[in-house]
């Protein structure tokens, strides 16, 4: 009875709140929906909202939760221990961040070591077992430090992809990664002070070098040469995971030999007072560098140190600067202006180009100018080594009197250039002083190339207009055969070299191979480098009895020369210049007094230092000179 009267009232509560419900509310629903996004933490809906005040909601979505993907790492991990690295939430507006394990270096396993001569330290001499191509070398081995990369270690390991250098190592060797071609990054430790001859030759694929100390600790490693620096292959340089485009110098006392050589990403350098020295090529090949000044405390700066900048455009040299060497401005293209503290004593500018102090040398013409024409300074009596190099704009230089000497390579590949008289005060002219200057007007005669002066046209014998030619007489205003002047000119058998000319350029008959005699007049005073080089047929050579000089490789492979006599008027002989000579059987030297032989190039141009060497014997010259001292230097004082 109870549950019929529960469920009568039930009944009559349902129909009465429907009636009112359709009393309160006599129109059809309209909703307006609005979707809530879900977010990390919180879940998303609809909701649909009728202006009669009826609300519902559905499509319920939970929360997304966070999400993790981009880790970077917080540079604490080492070679010895993991470290951290942190991520910030992917999700619009959400700044949580994540941090998690960031694993450290793993060394390989199996490498191949040997215990130094100081019985305390190991070094890396090869692969070994080691199958990794991503090679970590540890700072220890067997409790001791592993000190040094052996020569050839890694040599020709076409596996290799990376290698990391332990902090422990000080030293790498020769060769040590010597053709690894597929190797593409370096990183090396802190405490590398040294790193020997083409320990990264040929390892074109490298990509990036990562040097664990200071730019102050790396532009003083000792590379040996340019391919003992992996920067060289690499072009860009990062310290500590960082890309060096700015290398602020700060405690250096000197930049070593390559230091930035090949290192494209460097724009700017800053050098401080503390420096003194700019090694060779310490900065060739920087191409990003536009301008560089070097302080009051540096004395010297190395031969090419800047050469190849092609974007550099000027150059402040302080006051201290005492030595420039060779080539140092070489193959600035864009090089527009040299400026030198005016209390320099040893160079000064003139109109932005680098003279000596006293004006009688130029040393560098700023070959970015754009002008065409250039007289050169009445002060001036030489032309420095590849003192225009490569200078596009000029068409026109003049030489004055003044002028003795002309350097190596001076005007070599100034395209544009199509006029230049050599005044007669000219006594000496350096190899390929002219090489390359395709729109140089020749004075042509009898089939040879003549530059000179409208008093004597025949001065320098450039070269030839046809190398097919058979027999050549060199006029007798003529004063220097230039170097390659019939090189390769392999159909030549007959030469008159007239009483006029002083000197014959280096390689100036390399690869005459029909030549079979020479005689080369009284008037000559220097045969060049490799002058008659490889001339295999050449059987008979007489030396004129002013010659003083015989360079380096001079009648190198002339193999079917049988005997030669050295005139008394001989003072100097360069290495390798009989060498190969394999018929030769007697080097006879007309003045036996006491000549010396010295390995030190240095030695041999300074004549010190030398051993006294006995030359009566033109047998046992013959073996000097061939195989026993072959590449030594001789002289005689």
């Amino acid at each position: 009875m109870k549950k019929k009267l529960l469920t009568l009232l039930l009944t009559v509560f349902a129909l009465t709140t429907c009636v009112f419900t359709l009393t309160a509310c006599n129109h059809q629903h309209s909703y307006t929906m609005e979707v809530i996004e879900p977010t990390c933490t919180t879940g998303g809906c609809s909701n649909h909202t009728c202006s009669c005040g009826d609300i519902y909601t559905d499509n319920f979505v939970n929360p997304l939760g966070h999400s993790f993907t981009n880790y970077i790492s917080d540079n604490n991990a080492t070679f010895y221990a993991d470290g951290t690295k942190t991520a910030t939430c992917d999700r619009n507006g959400c700044n949580v961040t994540d941090t998690t394990t960031d694993i450290g270096t793993k060394f390989s396993n199996g490498l191949k070591y040997a215990l130094n001569s100081d019985n305390k330290s190991y070094s890396v001499t090869g692969l070994g077992t080691c199958t990794d191509t991503n090679v970590v070398i540890p700072s220890t081995y067997k409790n001791k430090p592993v000190t040094n990369i052996g020569y050839r270690a890694f040599y020709d390991c076409d596996s290799l992809t990376s290698v990391k250098i332990g902090n422990s190592v000080t030293s790498i060797s020769y060769d040590a990664f010597f053709f690894c071609d597929s190797l593409t990054s370096v990183t090396i430790g802190n405490s590398v002070t040294s790193i020997w001859d083409d320990a990264f030759y040929s390892c074109d694929s490298l990509i990036w070098v990562d040097y664990l100390g200071t730019i102050d600790d790396w532009v003083q490693i000792e590379f040996s040469n340019r391919d003992s620096n992996p920067l060289y292959y690499a072009n860009n340089l990062y310290i500590s995971n960082q890309l060096v485009t700015e290398a602020n110098i700060t405690t250096a006392t000197k930049i070593n030999n390559y230091a930035f050589d090949g290192c494209d990403s460097l724009t700017s350098v800053e050098i401080p007072d503390s420096v003194t020295s700019i090694g060779v090529q310490a900065f060739s090949g920087c191409d990003s560098l536009t301008s560089i000044e070097i302080p009051n405390s540096v004395t010297s700066i190395g031969d090419e140190a800047f050469a190849y900048c092609d974007n550099l455009t000027s150059v402040t040299i302080g006051n201290s600067v005492t030595n420039i060497g060779d080539d140092a401005f070489y193959y600035c293209n864009y090089l527009t202006n040299i400026k030198v503290d005016a209390n320099n004593t040893t160079y000064k500018d003139i109109d932005g180009n680098l003279y000596s102090k006293d004006g009688t040398t130029l040393i560098q013409y700023a070959i970015g100018k754009t002008q065409t024409t250039f007289t050169i300074s009445n002060s001036v009596t030489s032309i420095g080594d590849y003192a225009f190099y490569n200078c596009d704009s000029l068409t026109s230089v003049t030489i004055p009197n003044s002028v003795t000497s002309i350097g190596d390579g001076a005007f070599c590949d100034c395209n544009s250039l199509t006029s230049i008289e050599i005044p007669n005060s000219v006594t000496s002219i350096g190899y390929q002083a002219f090489s390359g200057c395709d729109s140089l007007i020749y004075n042509i005669k009898e089939n040879l190339k003549y530059l000179g002066n409208s008093s004597n046209l025949y001065l320098y014998l450039a070269g030839v207009e046809d190398k097919s030619i058979t027999t050549a007489t060199i006029n007798s205003n003529c004063k220097f055969i230039g170097s390659s002047a019939f090189r390769v000119c392999d159909s030549l058998t007959r030469i008159v070299i007239p009483n006029s000319v002083t000197s014959i350029g280096d390689w100036a008959f390399a690869h005459c191979d029909s030549l079979t005699s020479i005689v080369l007049p009284n008037s000559v005073t220097s045969i060049g480098s490799s002058a008659f080089g490889r001339c295999g047929n050449l059987i008979s050579v007489t030396i004129g009895n002013s010659v003083t000089s015989i360079g380096n490789y001079a009648f190198n492979f002339c193999s079917s020369l049988t005997s030669i006599e050295i005139p008394s008027s001989v003072t100097s002989i360069g290495k390798y210049a009989f060498n190969r000579c394999d018929r030769l059987t007697s080097i006879t030297f007309a003045d036996t007094t006491i000549w010396y032989r010295t390995a030190n190039s240095s030695d041999w141009q300074n004549k010190t230092n030398g051993t006294e060497t006995n030359v009566t014997d033109p047998s046992t010259n013959d073996s000097y000179f061939k195989s026993t001292y072959s590449d030594y230097y001789w002289y005689k004082k």
